[in-house]
């Protein structure tokens, strides 16, 4: 299911699979002034329950990891990287 979020799309795949690990997959596909789209980055999220972002700012605090990073919410608005 795809939602908006200001200048973001957000689509969820889905679970992906990691060393028996499950995470949410999200693909989150950013958009300019002319909805031309600037870029696509994929994450895979660790979530408890799937996670819905709902601000810019939310989905920006995890376009600071590099693509195809593996990602954990410990609580609301606290992400950090599995890879790391």
């Amino acid at each position: 299911m795809i939602i908006q979020v200001g200048k973001y799309n957000v689509d969820n795949e889905g679970f992906a699979y990691d060393k028996g690990k499950r995470y949410y997959m999200f693909i989150f596909e950013e958009f300019n002034k002319n909805d031309k789209t600037v870029g696509n980055r994929i994450f895979y999220i660790d979530s408890k329950s799937i996670p819905k972002f709902k601000t810019e700012k939310e989905i920006e605090e995890i376009m600071k990891y590099k693509n195809y990073s593996r990602i954990k919410i410990e609580r609301k608005n606290f992400y950090k990287s599995i890879d790391n």
